[in-house]
Protein backbone atom coordinates (compact mmCIF):
# COMPACT_ATOMS: atom_id res chain seq x y z
CA UNK A 1 0.00 0.00 0.00
CA UNK A 2 1.40 3.60 -0.90
CA UNK A 3 0.76 6.76 1.05
CA UNK A 4 0.24 9.84 -0.98
CA UNK A 5 1.83 12.36 -0.03
CA UNK A 6 1.32 16.71 -1.11
CA UNK A 7 -1.63 18.27 -0.69
CA UNK A 8 -5.08 18.13 -1.96
CA UNK A 9 -6.58 20.13 -4.76
CA UNK A 10 -9.40 21.15 -2.22
CA UNK A 11 -6.36 22.22 0.64
CA UNK A 12 -4.91 24.18 -2.07
CA UNK A 13 -7.83 25.56 -3.34
CA UNK A 14 -8.29 27.29 0.48
CA UNK A 15 -5.21 28.26 1.25
CA UNK A 16 -5.12 29.92 -2.14
CA UNK A 17 -8.18 31.88 -1.32
CA UNK A 18 -6.91 32.84 2.06
CA UNK A 19 -3.87 34.52 0.61
CA UNK A 20 -5.71 36.56 -2.05
CA UNK A 21 -8.04 37.43 0.22
CA UNK A 22 -5.26 38.76 2.42
CA UNK A 23 -3.13 40.33 -0.43
CA UNK A 24 -6.87 42.19 -1.25
CA UNK A 25 -7.27 43.73 2.43
CA UNK A 26 -3.54 44.78 2.44
CA UNK A 27 -3.33 46.82 -0.96
CA UNK A 28 -6.69 48.44 0.18
CA UNK A 29 -4.59 49.39 3.07
CA UNK A 30 -2.25 51.13 0.35
CA UNK A 31 -4.60 52.65 -1.62
CA UNK A 32 -4.48 56.06 0.84
CA UNK A 33 -0.81 56.20 0.63
CA UNK A 34 -1.06 56.63 -3.08
CA UNK A 35 -2.72 59.85 -2.94
CA UNK A 36 -0.81 61.62 -0.60
CA UNK A 37 2.29 60.66 -2.48
CA UNK A 38 0.81 62.17 -5.61
CA UNK A 39 0.19 65.59 -3.64
CA UNK A 40 3.87 65.51 -1.84
CA UNK A 41 4.92 64.86 -4.84
CA UNK A 42 3.25 67.74 -6.62
CA UNK A 43 3.87 70.17 -3.56
CA UNK A 44 7.56 69.34 -3.99
CA UNK A 45 7.45 69.99 -7.70
CA UNK A 46 5.37 73.61 -7.06
CA UNK A 47 7.84 74.65 -4.18
CA UNK A 48 11.16 73.81 -6.50
CA UNK A 49 9.14 75.72 -9.59
CA UNK A 50 8.32 78.55 -7.38
CA UNK A 51 11.86 78.60 -5.72
CA UNK A 52 13.25 78.73 -9.34
CA UNK A 53 10.93 81.50 -10.62
CA UNK A 54 12.13 83.42 -7.27
CA UNK A 55 15.70 83.36 -7.87
CA UNK A 56 15.27 84.01 -12.18
CA UNK A 57 13.45 87.32 -10.90
CA UNK A 58 16.07 88.09 -8.38
CA UNK A 59 19.21 87.28 -10.55
CA UNK A 60 17.87 89.85 -12.93
CA UNK A 61 17.59 87.23 -15.65
CA UNK A 62 15.88 89.02 -18.52
CA UNK A 63 13.59 88.20 -21.21
CA UNK A 64 14.37 89.06 -24.75
CA UNK A 65 13.63 92.63 -24.57
CA UNK A 66 17.03 93.04 -22.41
CA UNK A 67 15.14 94.44 -19.71
CA UNK A 68 14.96 92.83 -16.28
CA UNK A 69 11.88 90.89 -16.09
CA UNK A 70 9.63 89.48 -13.43
CA UNK A 71 8.91 85.97 -13.26
CA UNK A 72 5.96 84.25 -12.52
CA UNK A 73 3.37 81.46 -11.93
CA UNK A 74 0.13 80.81 -13.36
CA UNK A 75 -2.14 77.97 -11.94
CA UNK A 76 -5.10 76.33 -13.47
CA UNK A 77 -7.24 73.77 -12.21
CA UNK A 78 -4.59 70.74 -12.50
CA UNK A 79 -1.32 72.30 -13.75
CA UNK A 80 0.37 75.68 -13.55
CA UNK A 81 2.41 77.42 -15.87
CA UNK A 82 5.86 79.24 -15.07
CA UNK A 83 6.54 82.16 -17.38
CA UNK A 84 8.43 85.22 -17.79
CA UNK A 85 7.16 88.94 -18.08
CA UNK A 86 3.32 89.15 -18.31
CA UNK A 87 1.81 86.03 -18.78
CA UNK A 88 0.20 85.14 -21.90
CA UNK A 89 -1.19 81.63 -22.10
CA UNK A 90 -0.12 81.88 -25.68
CA UNK A 91 3.83 82.56 -25.57
CA UNK A 92 5.86 79.78 -26.48
CA UNK A 93 8.39 80.65 -23.66
CA UNK A 94 6.17 79.41 -20.98
CA UNK A 95 6.29 75.65 -19.18
CA UNK A 96 3.50 74.34 -17.99
CA UNK A 97 3.70 71.55 -15.51
CA UNK A 98 0.76 69.37 -15.40
CA UNK A 99 -0.27 67.86 -11.88
CA UNK A 100 -0.78 64.00 -11.59
CA UNK A 101 -4.05 62.55 -12.57
CA UNK A 102 -6.87 63.16 -10.05
CA UNK A 103 -4.75 66.08 -8.24
CA UNK A 104 -6.43 69.59 -8.40
CA UNK A 105 -4.50 73.22 -7.41
CA UNK A 106 -6.46 75.78 -5.81
CA UNK A 107 -5.11 79.19 -5.40
CA UNK A 108 -6.15 82.61 -3.24
CA UNK A 109 -3.79 84.36 -5.61
CA UNK A 110 -4.87 87.66 -7.56
CA UNK A 111 -5.91 86.48 -11.03
CA UNK A 112 -4.13 83.14 -9.81
CA UNK A 113 -1.19 84.42 -10.71
CA UNK A 114 2.23 84.56 -8.44
CA UNK A 115 4.71 87.25 -9.83
CA UNK A 116 7.68 88.42 -8.40
CA UNK A 117 9.36 91.17 -8.93
CA UNK A 118 12.84 91.75 -10.21
CA UNK A 119 15.69 92.04 -8.30
CA UNK A 120 14.24 91.56 -4.88
CA UNK A 121 12.55 88.31 -5.80
CA UNK A 122 9.29 89.37 -3.45
CA UNK A 123 5.98 88.93 -4.36
CA UNK A 124 4.50 91.70 -6.18
CA UNK A 125 0.98 93.35 -4.91
CA UNK A 126 1.38 90.87 -1.87
CA UNK A 127 -2.40 90.77 0.13
CA UNK A 128 -2.49 88.99 3.45
CA UNK A 129 -5.50 86.08 2.94
CA UNK A 130 -4.87 86.12 -0.97
CA UNK A 131 -1.27 83.88 -0.25
CA UNK A 132 -1.89 80.13 -0.58
CA UNK A 133 -2.10 76.96 -2.91
CA UNK A 134 -3.98 73.79 -1.90
CA UNK A 135 -3.15 70.87 -3.73
CA UNK A 136 -5.78 67.99 -3.10
CA UNK A 137 -6.14 64.74 -4.18
CA UNK A 138 -8.35 61.79 -3.05
CA UNK A 139 -9.78 63.85 0.36
CA UNK A 140 -5.56 64.60 1.19
CA UNK A 141 -4.62 68.71 0.98
CA UNK A 142 -1.10 70.45 1.49
CA UNK A 143 -1.51 73.81 1.77
CA UNK A 144 1.20 76.00 0.88
CA UNK A 145 1.09 79.71 1.73
CA UNK A 146 3.45 82.27 1.44
CA UNK A 147 4.29 85.66 2.85
CA UNK A 148 5.56 88.39 1.02
CA UNK A 149 9.16 87.58 0.49
CA UNK A 150 8.12 84.37 -1.78
CA UNK A 151 8.78 81.83 1.51
CA UNK A 152 6.30 78.95 2.33
CA UNK A 153 4.73 79.78 5.78
CA UNK A 154 3.77 77.47 8.37
CA UNK A 155 0.06 76.80 7.89
CA UNK A 156 -1.66 76.99 11.33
Amino acid sequence: MRLARGFTLPELVVVMGIFILLLSIGIMGLAPNFSHAEVNAGSDLLLADVKSQQAKAMAGETSLGGANTPHGIYTGADYYTLFSGVFDPNSPANITTTLPTGTTLASTFPSNIILFVPGSGEIDNFQSGQNSLTLTSAGYTDLLEFNQYGVRIASP
